[in-house]
């Protein structure tokens, strides 16, 4: 059964089988990232969460809440320096995407937290800061960067604390520099036994070999998966 709401897309598969919730990237839509469902088991159930922030036509943001700080602040630099606020902005997030799935986090069967770009880190953040009401089973953040104060962060975390993450970036990305994702990428890998990066010869995008390794890696941590397992 496919689901359209107007901050919300997404189709049902096989009960207990894995949930999907997916963060879209800046100036895209809830629709923007329905093609990457190909890659991974049919049976499976996705969500495609529409950002609360509204950029027109249809397009939308996660974070800033405050759009006005553009009217002086050039959005690239922004992006490449994300302020320790971020945090305060990512729990208002939670709260909205709480209110949107509140029947499907109460669910039990595994949760997966997927994004690209802005998306990605908007999935990263969520599970970092736990912030929303279930602990995901598993992330994928396509193309993410830093935002001040994570690394110190993450080294204040135990080995246990995190789940298993997947994580891809292009080389030649324009937008958020392959470099950066790379320092979150090894501090990751220090608190995070299953913790899988692959870099691609690329932009800003999320080529099929990519999603190919993401199923995969999806696959081998879901095998020992045990339903009402938190």
């Amino acid at each position: 059964m496919n689901i359209f709401s107007s901050n919300l897309s997404g189709v049902d598969g096989e009960p207990n089988q894995p949930l999907v919730v997916v963060f879209h990237g800046w100036g895209a839509s809830m629709y923007d990232l329905w093609g990457i469902a190909q890659f991974f088991p049919t049976n499976w159930s996705w969500r495609f969460v529409h950002g609360p922030l509204s950029l027109g036509s249809g397009s939308a943001g996660w974070f800033p809440r405050n759009l006005r700080i553009f009217e002086s602040q050039d959005p690239m630099d922004y992006f490449h320096n994300l302020p320790r606020e971020l945090k305060d902005e990512l729990r208002i997030i939670g709260s909205y995407v709480s209110q949107i799935l509140e029947n499907d986090l109460k669910e039990d069967r595994p949760i997966i937290l997927a994004g690209f770009s802005q998306g990605a880190i908007t999935a990263l953040g969520l599970t970092f800061y736990s912030i929303l009401p279930i602990h995901p089973s598993l992330v994928l953040a396509f193309s993410p960067t830093l935002w001040e104060g994570l690394l110190e962060d993450l080294e204040r975390k135990g080995k246990d604390e995190l789940p298993p993450m997947f994580m891809s970036h292009g080389r030649q990305d324009p937008v958020l520099p392959y470099g950066v994702t790379e320092k979150l990428a090894k501090t990751i890998s220090q608190r995070n036994d299953n913790f899988e990066f692959y870099p691609f010869t690329g932009s800003h995008e999320i080529p099929p070999d990519a999603l190919a390794r993401a199923g995969n890696f999806c696959s081998t941590y879901l095998a020992s998966y045990k339903i009402g397992k938190s």
